[in-house]
């Protein structure tokens, strides 16, 4: 796409974008039937909208975003992309005046969103169909037996309150971490996820459900603060669950998840796991293991070829391709 600094703005972008999810109703907007052109300031995608729009761009746009992921899921970075025209784009330093200009409407909005970078890209480029991979998190924390509590309901357990919506915290102190790493070793490679595909019985004619899992590892984890300011911590054992794959099915990774908590819990046995996979069903759920809530979820990282992202010969002399394959415009 042929674009001129001097005279204008026109190119598409892609940012990368970290939000909390507890104050919105998740990634994709809501569309009203009456009015499909009303703003949505309370999803991800909505929000960036109305804020691009603060811009005054020729054209109206509208924002692509790789993984769109449910209310109360947390991003520590997405991806999206956005084609976006404007009279007065006069320098390359464009991206970084709408990074600024972006980042404080979000903050006088109260929105738990926060753009990382904007880069110019391809006019081939989709931020969901060119994505190589996704990395997704899933954090628990487990009582430890030491620590004697009511945990007869989730009400009666204690919590540390900067985990509040941040962590799976599972009271019963009966944990086995050796069948969970037993279990997690049948979802890696490529397999049929209908069993573990939310409202599997609704999807479209065609649709396939095999996905291929890339890694899937469960390590210890750590606390979102000090245990040193927080004591309540000492109490719980935590455990980071991270799944890679190039795409995932409608709550498949919270199901994984909730089926690996059974395990664990001795609800459900490994054996059971295996059948779920290899004899994929919309029927082959065990009610006993519930899907993982939602704040438990963090999406870490999209992955891109770095090829992918060259906007130009012109430009790609200002692209700075690091280890990791992220990209920046230098400043």
């Amino acid at each position: 796409m042929d674009t001129s600094w001097n005279t204008r703005l026109l190119f598409k972008a892609k940012s990368r974008a970290s939000f909390c999810s507890q104050d919105l109703v998740g990634v994709q907007k809501k569309i009203d039937l009456e009015d499909k052109l009303k703003p949505d300031p309370e999803s991800v995608q909505g929000i960036l909208e109305i804020a691009l729009k603060r811009f005054q761009p020729i054209n109206c746009p509208s924002v692509f975003i790789s993984s769109r992921t449910d209310k109360g899921v947390h991003g520590l970075e997405n991806a999206a992309h956005v084609d976006f025209e404007h009279p007065q784009g006069d320098s390359p330093s464009w991206p970084e005046f709408m990074i600024h200009g972006l980042n404080r409407y979000f903050c006088k909005a109260h929105a738990d969103l926060r753009i990382k970078n904007i880069l110019p890209v391809p006019d081939t480029f989709h931020s969901r169909f060119n994505a190589k991979s996704r990395t997704y998190l899933y954090r628990i924390a487990v009582q430890k037996s030491s620590w004697s509590q009511d945990f007869s309901h989730e009400y009666n357990i204690k919590i540390p309150m900067g985990e509040w919506k941040r962590c799976c915290m599972i009271g019963d102190p009966n944990f086995d971490i050796d069948k969970v790493k037993e279990a997690a070793s049948y979802f890696v490679g490529l397999k049929d996820f209908l069993t573990f595909t939310g409202r599997g019985n609704k999807l479209p004619e065609g649709y396939s459900t095999v996905r291929r899992i890339n890694s899937l590892t469960i390590s210890p984890g750590q606390p979102l603060i000090n245990s040193i300011y927080d004591p309540t911590n000492h109490m719980y054992d935590f455990w980071d669950v991270v799944v890679n794959a190039k795409s995932f099915n409608y709550r498949q990774v919270r199901r994984m998840v909730a089926v690996l908590i059974a395990v664990a819990q001795n609800k459900i046995e490994v054996t059971e796991v295996k059948n779920m996979i290899e004899d994929p069903s919309n029927y082959g759920w065990n009610p006993k293991a519930c899907t993982a809530p939602p704040y438990g979820l963090y999406l870490l990282k999209v992955e891109y070829d770095p090829k992918d992202l060259i906007f130009s010969s012109q430009s790609a002399d200002n692209i700075n391709l690091d280890m990791e394959g992220n990209s920046e415009i230098w400043q």
